[in-house]
């Protein structure tokens, strides 16, 4: 089974069947045209549709977790927070391009911010209740956060897939 790809140059647009279309950096410029790998799009929406239902599935059953189970779910954000960090610091410090470079930078530091803002709510001298409401404010702000970061990828891939 192929995948199917966008070819953009300035005189035309074709649909193309491929084979194995590698899984890869968005675009690629080559001899001045660019080749939009839908696949590639294809994994992040997969992937965001599956971290969307997960949310979804541990949200909808949060009045039934024990703190046990609380616990364990934070224990495995904090994991993949961990390698998420690792991950982007590298393509920080190694991205062939100043482009991935920055936006990984820009990335690292949103999540850091946030990471900073709630630790400081621990920390606030607030009841229970006013912490968890403010926890909650800092989860809305990082659903708004989610919403619009899709709708410039959207914007992005609109934009490269527009001939120029």
């Amino acid at each position: 089974m192929g995948y199917t790809d966008t070819v953009i140059n300035p005189n035309q647009v074709i649909m193309k069947l491929t084979g194995d279309a590698p899984r890869r950096i968005a675009h690629i410029l080559k001899a001045g045209e660019q080749r939009l790998e839908r696949e590639t799009f294809d994994v992040k929406i997969d992937e965001l549709k599956k971290t969307y239902e997960y949310c979804l599935s541990v949200i909808s059953q949060i009045e039934k977790l024990d703190d046990e189970k609380i616990q364990m779910e934070l224990n495995s954000l904090e994991m993949t927070k961990d390698e998420m960090y690792a991950k982007l610091e590298d393509v920080v410090c190694h991205a062939k391009s100043d482009l991935s470079s920055e936006l990984a930078d820009i990335q690292l530091m949103y999540c850091r911010k946030l990471e900073h803002v709630l630790n400081h709510l621990e920390n606030l001298d607030m009841d229970l209740q006013g912490k968890s409401d403010a926890k909650c404010l800092a989860a809305e702000y990082a659903i708004d956060h989610a919403v619009h970061s899709l709708k410039y990828a959207l914007y992005a891939v609109l934009l490269a897939a527009k001939a120029p």
